[in-house]
């Protein structure tokens, strides 16, 4: 049956499962542990940093499946532009996977610095979003004082998360 069993013979409900079920664990520790926690008044992306090692250890493609899962996740939970999380975690996971065919990885530093500026990417491209649908969002501030602490935070939860994606199967970065 061509195109019914995936990668590893598993098949396409299964992966769509744990796919669910890994977009409900991550919408559970961004909300219920994540938030709690604010550093200059930003939080960081859980959801945008998986994407994004995803994107790097697994390819562009596995990382624009998981930017939309979790873009689409993200949206519907803040409620506002229904659609700016899906492209922007999209674009980011392919950027990721993208990247990561280019340079040579041998630390967590890598990883770390990508995910640091595609945050940023990330945070532009929602921005430039946002302002398309009439939302007045100044560039220079938004850059200041979210993407920037956003970045730096994200860059840091690189490192418990890398180690978790590397214990559940994904291949080191």
């Amino acid at each position: 049956m061509t195109g019914f069993h995936g990668e590893g013979g598993r098949p396409w409900y299964v992966k769509a499962g744990a796919v669910l079920l890994g977009v409900l664990a991550v919408s559970a520790v961004q909300r219920g542990v994540l938030s709690h926690l604010p550093w200059r008044g930003v939080h960081p992306d859980l959801a945008l940093v998986i994407v994004l090692l995803v994107g790097m250890q697994r390819g562009s493609a596995a990382g624009v499946r998981w930017g939309v899962a979790l873009g689409a996740a993200s949206d519907v939970m803040g409620g506002v532009l229904v659609g700016a999380h899906l492209v922007s975690y999209a674009v980011g996971g392919y950027v990721a996977g993208w990247i990561s065919q280019r340079i040579f990885r041998d630390t967590v530093l890598i990883p770390m610095a990508i995910v640091a500026g595609l945050t940023v990417a990330c945070h532009v491209i929602y921005q430039g979003i946002a302002q398309g649908f009439g939302f007045a969002l100044p560039w220079p501030e938004g850059l200041r004082a979210m993407a920037l602490p956003m970045a730096l935070y994200n860059g840091i939860l690189v490192v418990p998360v890398h180690w978790v994606l590397a214990r559940w199967g994904a291949r080191p970065a």
